[in-house]
């Protein structure tokens, strides 16, 4: 139904693989989740995100830099002070059929998307301790412009 075409031992590694990491890395300490530090099904939506909604994910993962998924929006958040928060978008390959006219819905919310253009999705690359953070396109390596937005609350570092 994907176009993925995932044979058993593939399905197995990715079932066997963490829901979650966690590391600090000179001094940063970085999260990775899917979706909110909460849940795996609720998005962040970076033109809906409040500083408060910000500072809520990155004091729930302990993190100073927040990378998830589900939206597949390719964002770059950031409170006063530097605490962030970030979308690759989405790493998929051509799909299966044309996604002209198919938009990815999140059903808590009702919000809808874009689903990535035919011939490939991003990729994203997070340098620390800069918390550089860039996208770019699977297909060719070229840079992607992505959403960035500065919150207006100074962070209190959990810890």
């Amino acid at each position: 139904m994907s176009g993925w075409d995932l044979d058993p031992g593939a399905v197995g590694f990715l079932a066997g693989l963490p829901t979650r990491w966690d590391a600090i890395i000179d001094g940063i300490r970085a999260a990775v989740r899917h979706g909110t530090p909460k849940s795996d099904m609720d998005g962040i939506y970076p033109d809906q995100a409040t500083a408060d909604d910000l500072r809520r994910w990155l004091d729930e993962a302990e993190a100073d830099f927040l990378l998830v998924d589900h939206t597949h929006i390719p964002f770059r958040l950031e409170l006063l002070g530097g605490r962030c928060a970030a979308n690759a978008g989405a790493l998929l390959r051509d799909p299966a059929s044309a996604m002209d006219a198919a938009v990815l819905v999140d059903p808590t919310t009702g919000n809808s998307t874009r689903p990535p253009a035919p011939g490939g999705g991003t990729f994203g690359v997070l340098n620390l301790p800069s918390k550089q953070f860039r996208v770019f396109k699977a297909a060719d390596g070229s840079k992607v412009g992505i959403m960035r937005k500065t919150l207006g609350i100074v962070d209190r570092r959990v810890g």
